[in-house]
């Protein structure tokens, strides 16, 4: 459709195809209520069939003409973030190794048969175009949070593996994350280029995620996570790393809630300012809390942390190797 009139439904639609097409899930349907025999619900509907889908997804998306594509549909933003969501562990899975080696089965294992092969690069590259939307942003950025969680509940420290597990979850968590922030930023700095102000608005807004926190509901190994003014339509499904979760994530859903509200009653001009400096502590800080999260539940590690100088790990993750693969492996900001 030509004129003012931006708003192409076929891009709405296709979306939706593709949400049901990778995940499983009818894109209107509430996997929570499983009211439906058509929509099981409460469970991972993830097969080697759906990640063929999520293949090629990311294989487009991710290349060098997705900044191009999600830009001229952004329709598809929301629907792109909630399949990037739906596949972060093996997103995760991919960024592990040296290249497309050694990936680490043991932190990251497969929930289904014949999990989604994105390769190494291909990881970096979806991730990267993804961060550029502040909706796909938001969405996996509040996905990969509670999935490293997960995997913090699902390693207790028990076992020598169990720690290296938990660790191995903060640094790829702490790259993921620093892919998709370093994107935001510098898409961010790109679009609305001489307006500082416009620019920390755009910043503010992909830092209230966090609020996604709020509402979420798990079970079956899966998590539910609503988005702002959430109909059925509007819920994410994301994958967790065991069937039943523990302090690391119940705290998350528990208390962010009352952080958003903190917020709201702070004047909305002053809470959407956020410069790219803070907008990046900000991303350090979550990752602090979750390590501090899984030490608070698991004093004994906190030593062999130290020893093994997991707090410089987890942030070299994040503000070194995830934002130098987006420098020199990730795909440039759109520009115009």
């Amino acid at each position: 459709m030509g004129g003012d009139n931006k708003v192409i439904a076929g891009h709405d639609s296709l979306g939706h195809a593709l949400e049901a097409a990778t995940t499983g899930y009818a894109y209107d349907a509430d996997p929570m209520a499983a009211k439906d025999s058509m929509i099981p619900g409460n469970r991972d509907m993830r097969t080697a069939e759906t990640a063929g889908v999520m293949e090629q997804v990311a294989f487009l998306y991710g290349s060098e003409d997705g900044p191009k594509m999600l830009h001229e549909q952004a329709q598809l933003a929301d629907s792109l973030g909630k399949m990037g969501a739906a596949y972060i562990d093996d997103i995760n899975y991919s960024l592990t190794g040296v290249g497309d080696h050694v990936k680490d089965e043991e932190a990251f294992p497969a929930k289904y048969a014949d999990r989604a092969n994105l390769g190494n690069q291909g990881a970096i590259s979806f991730l990267s175009v993804l961060g550029q939307n502040e909706t796909s942003h938001g969405v996996v950025t509040a996905a990969q949070h509670l999935y490293t969680l997960s995997v913090l509940d699902a390693n207790p420290a028990t076992s020598a593996a169990n720690i290296d597990n938990a660790h191995d979850a903060l640094t790829i968590g702490g790259e993921a994350r620093g892919i998709l922030d370093h994107s935001r930023v510098q898409q961010a700095a790109e679009t609305f280029k001489g307006e500082a102000e416009e620019q920390n608005k755009s910043l503010g807004r992909s830092g209230d995620w966090v609020k996604l926190g709020a509402g979420v509901v798990v079970g079956g190994g899966i998590a539910a996570i609503p988005l702002p003014g959430s109909t059925a339509a509007a819920l994410v499904v994301a994958p967790l790393a065991a069937d039943t979760v523990g302090n690391a994530v119940n705290t998350f859903i528990g208390h962010e809630i009352d952080k958003g509200l903190e917020g709201s009653e702070k004047d909305p001009a002053q809470q959407a300012q956020l410069t790219s400096q803070d907008f990046c502590d900000k991303g350090v800080q979550d990752l602090g809390d979750a390590y501090s999260a899984y030490v608070e539940d698991n004093p004994e590690v906190s030593a062999i942390g130290d020893n093994k100088e997991w707090s410089e790990d987890i942030k070299e993750s994040y503000l070194g190797t995830g934002s130098g693969q987006n420098d020199y492996r990730g795909r440039a900001p759109h520009k115009e």
